[in-house]
């Protein structure tokens, strides 16, 4: 670690590998300028940000409470702990973070997360009312013998009692449960939401054509899911992994660049291959063909009910980023980046000779100037500049 480390540095330090997309690189700059100052809740919502980026939702709410407890007004924090709620499915969570970031400075983005949160609390006591519920019925008793006037063809005797049959094992539920997905050119990303799935009661198989998912909901009910895929996939390099609120399914496509209309089958329908009459990826257009029109991108997860820019969301934390405004000592190094990622090669050169040359003391952007001589170290008054070597 350089002496001239500072908390402020090491953040914009995290701040440019964020605007990389560095995500891993990034938290490890926000963790050391956390570890250099602990009580700065601009740290702490940083390294959220990058969390989310790299999926780790629960260590983001766990930095934007953080913040939160450090800063209460601070409501980019309240922001990012309601998105990352709300990746986890705690709706209601979520949308107390919305509505406290509202309150401190009022905005369309809190008010339209709080549609959606209302929008999946709606659907989930919608489900809770509609799932089947199971009653106990007594059992049958026989009767004691009594009395009566009928005639002797019609008097019911112990042997006529049956015994009632003993229930049998019900088979596991079929059909979907709520899911999403989206595609990059080599593969589908698939999200079935379903809470306390235990991954060691879950069995997945992959086939060039299907994928089957048998697993126990809430470690009781058995349920099993048969998708019979709209594209052939590579069984060999497909995977999944679980989170309290879903399991995500990573499909790798066959052909690669083909894009699927939907995630299964029209089952009144031939798969691609059969429909264009060969397995093989689809001959480029002749070149005088004309372009088709520009298709309008879609806005991915495309199966979800309630439709979910994540483009947007994006962009909007890389805007909170880029508009938060750098005080003190950041400020200052955030004007010397600027200085050397603009400079031309001459700048650049001036600006690192003479730093390492003097000790940090001394930074020109003049190469005529540095380039013909060392640049000695400069202390600022009232200091003495001193060897390492001296006590």
């Amino acid at each position: 670690m350089s002496r001239f480390t500072s908390p402020e540095s090491a953040n914009a330090e995290g701040n440019q590998l964020f605007v990389d997309e560095k995500w891993e690189a990034a938290v490890e700059k926000y963790s050391l300028a956390i570890e250099l100052e602990s009580n700065d809740s601009t740290y702490y919502r940083s390294r959220a940000a990058a969390h989310m980026k790299l999926s780790n939702f629960t260590d983001a709410v766990s930095d934007a409470s953080t913040a939160i407890k450090l800063n209460p007004q601070d409501s980019i924090a309240y922001h990012r702990k309601g998105v990352a709620c709300f990746e986890l499915g705690e709706y209601e969570t979520a949308k107390s973070a919305f509505e406290q970031g509202n309150k401190i400075q009022p905005s369309d983005p809190f008010k339209t997360w709080i549609r959606k949160c209302d929008a999946e609390i709606r659907e989930e006591a919608a489900a809770a009312k509609v799932a089947p519920t199971t009653t106990a019925q007594p059992a049958v008793q026989p009767s004691a013998p009594a009395a009566s006037t009928s005639t002797p063809a019609s008097r019911s005797t112990p042997d006529a009692v049956k015994p009632t049959p003993s229930p049998q094992p019900k088979p596991a539920e079929s059909g979907r449960t709520r899911h999403e997905f989206y595609q990059s050119s080599t593969h589908v990303f698939v999200s079935v939401f379903a809470k306390g799935v235990d991954k060691d009661l879950t069995k997945i198989d992959y086939h060039p054509d299907t994928v089957s998912v048998t697993t126990k909901l809430n470690n009781s009910t058995d349920w099993q899911w048969d998708m019979d895929l709209w594209d052939p996939i590579d069984p060999a390099d497909c995977s999944a992994t679980f989170s309290p609120t879903k399991i995500e399914l990573k499909l790798k496509k066959a052909f690669a660049g083909r894009k699927w209309e939907k995630l299964e089958v029209d089952p009144k329908r031939k798969r691609t291959e059969e429909r264009d009459g060969s397995a093989k990826a689809p001959a480029p257009a002749e070149p005088s063909t004309p372009a088709p029109a520009a298709e309008k991108k879609p806005s991915y997860p495309s199966s979800s009910k309630h439709k979910v820019n994540w483009d947007e969301i994006d962009k909007e934390v890389d805007k909170e980023l880029a508009q938060e405004k750098p005080s003190g000592d950041e400020s200052l190094t955030k004007l010397f980046q600027d200085i050397f990622s603009k400079g031309d090669e001459n700048t650049k050169r001036a600006m690192m000779k003479s730093f390492s040359e003097s000790g940090g003391t001394v930074l020109s952007t003049n190469w005529e100037e540095v380039g013909k001589k060392k640049v000695e170290c400069t202390p600022p008054p009232s200091m003495e500049a001193r060897s390492w070597t001296q006590t």
